[in-house]
């Protein structure tokens, strides 16, 4: 395949992969535990957009969830670790930053709940001073 055939399959790929990735959202929609949910999501994610190398020492990339599936079956010196351990060391890397930044805001989600509490509390000693 030559490179603009390689740009044309990838874009093919991308708007499926978009597609898949917006069903799975709806279908992960329903799960209740947030985490989970969001996990799911940036499980798929990783698995259908982390390119590698098709073949080693060229420039042209594939999807690796593909190369790692593949390569095994249809080479000979072709292993699973060749693609699989960059997919799963990328899979690690998105689900602990997904974690990281996840609580951050559940942080700043908790200072605004304080916050509105207060303010609650507030307007509620406030009209009790005003009854009396």
């Amino acid at each position: 395949m030559s490179p603009e055939d390689y740009q044309f399959a990838w874009l093919a790929y991308l708007l499926g992969s978009a597609i898949i990735l917006l069903g799975w959202w709806f279908v992960t929609k329903g799960i209740a535990n947030r985490y989970l949910r969001n996990s799911l999501r940036v499980i798929a994610a990783v698995l259908l957009l982390t390119p590698h190398a098709t073949q080693s020492g060229e420039m042209l990339m594939s999807p690796a969830l593909f190369v790692a599936v593949l390569d095994p079956l249809f080479t000979e010196d072709g292993d699973f670790l060749r693609a699989g351990v960059p997919l799963l060391s990328t899979l690690g890397v998105c689900l602990l930053a997904y974690f990281m930044i996840d609580l951050l805001f559940l942080k700043r989600r908790r200072r605004q709940a304080e916050q509105a509490a207060l303010e609650a509390d507030r307007a509620e000693l406030l009209e009790e001073s005003h009854k009396v």
